[in-house]
């Protein structure tokens, strides 16, 4: 199979219009017999394009010189039968139309068949740009939201009212868990951190507010495999005392109230 170039296009816009030489119609018969299917795609293409531009050029009246010419070699090849005037009328519009193309249409379908594969070629390309810049426009997007909520929630660490706790292991905990707790009252927005947390297998990691009025659930903590675990809380209500994290046991992982042992606990200065 030999290897497909642009110039092989330009040898398929020849070859629609009938323009092509014999050593570049053998090239061109050798490549397409290789399995080109761009190149006979091409060609089928720029065939239908000359056979819409010939359609659209209305065909001559012949001369009485050209009727009488015809129809005298008609009847030497046709053993001298009589030859009906619709049957001359025809041919020689045939004949006038095909003169008109040869010396005035050649090079206009020849340029336009160019043209127009180069303009699907184009039409291609710019299709696939477009993709890809939609492509780039979405992740984008996506980027400048992560961003945008990164920042709303480095806000609440920052800001100038805000509360900040350890989080202390209790004597029920084991293997050195840590944490942290910083709780902005403007936004009632909380963040707990927390290092060294067991996997879920035993149960879930729920945050609790503790206040006047009992235990307020808050969060369910979800460990990475080195024990790393964020919870970020959209919404405390007053004025919490203390934030605990508790195990709680399987199947406990949405009740209103704690069931599991008290394994880290922080309490914010008054």
């Amino acid at each position: 199979m030999s290897v497909h170039t642009d110039e092989h296009l330009d040898l398929c816009a020849a070859q629609a219009i009938g323009v092509i030489a014999d050593f570049d119609r053998r090239r061109l018969e050798d490549h397409l017999h290789g399995g080109c299917a761009r190149c006979e795609e091409t060609l089928q293409d720029f065939a239908g394009s000359v056979l819409v531009l010939a359609r659209a050029s209305a065909p001559s009246a012949p001369s009485s010189g050209l009727q009488r010419q015809i129809l005298s070699e008609a009847a030497a090849e046709r053993g001298r039968r009589p030859v009906r005037r619709q049957e001359v009328t025809h041919t020689a519009s045939a004949v006038r139309y095909s003169t008109i193309m040869t010396w005035k249409g050649w090079m206009f379908l020849y340029a336009a068949v160019v043209l127009g594969g180069i303009a699907a070629y184009l039409g291609g390309r710019l299709r696939e740009t477009q993709a890809e810049l939609a492509e780039t426009k979405g992740l984008l997007n996506r980027s400048s939201s992560q961003l945008a909520e990164a920042a709303r929630w480095d806000a609440v660490a920052t800001a100038p009212n805000a509360r900040a706790a350890m989080l202390e292991p209790t004597r029920a905990a084991a293997g050195g868990s840590r944490g942290r707790v910083v709780l902005d009252p403007d936004t009632h927005r909380a963040l707990v951190v927390c290092d060294r947390l067991p996997g879920t297998a035993r149960g879930a990691w729920r945050v609790w507010a503790l206040g006047a009025k009992g235990a307020t659930p808050l969060a369910v903590l979800h460990p990475d495999v080195s024990g790393h675990a964020v919870g970020r809380i959209e919404a405390v209500r007053g004025e919490p005392q203390a934030i605990a994290v508790t195990l709680e046991p399987p199947g406990a992982a949405t009740s209103a109230r704690p069931s599991g042992p008290v394994m880290m606990l922080a309490r914010f200065a008054r």
